[in-house]
């Protein structure tokens, strides 16, 4: 399973003219143990995590973080669709965190009275619901 991970991996990485897979050696990007030797996630590895979760935390979308951040795109989405991949964990967790505040902080608003608020759980409820 993870060879066929690796081909389809290998064609998205071609067809943007990125190789990084070395003759002989592991892949790069998508193995679980990164080296600080990797040539494409070398801005990666060494991101200013304060600056990434202050981002994801904000909502901020992709191609903004890698603008940001001076990393580039495709590799930064490469590692945040990959879930075993730190960064895609760390991505995942800060935005599931977000959410949460978000829809406590409209359930705390929708407790004083809030229209709008009100509207806000009734969709998070609905989402809930379709979630089960």
């Amino acid at each position: 399973m993870h060879h066929r991970h690796i081909a389809k991996r290998d064609e998205r990485h071609k067809k943007r003219g990125l190789f990084h897979h070395k003759q002989g050696g592991n892949c790069r990007i998508c193995a679980k143990k990164i080296g600080k030797s990797s040539e494409h996630l070398g801005s990666i590895l060494e991101i200013d995590y304060e600056l990434f979760e202050r981002l994801v935390r904000a909502l901020t979308p992709i191609a903004d973080i890698a603008v940001l951040m001076n990393v580039d795109e495709a590799i930064l989405r490469d590692n945040i669709e990959d879930p075993n991949t730190p960064l895609s964990k760390a991505f995942r967790r800060i935005r599931a965190q977000t959410a949460l505040e978000i829809r406590e902080r409209n359930i705390e608003y929708m407790e004083a009275g809030s229209p709008s608020a009100t509207e806000k759980v009734s969709e998070f409820l609905k989402q809930a619901f379709l979630d089960l």
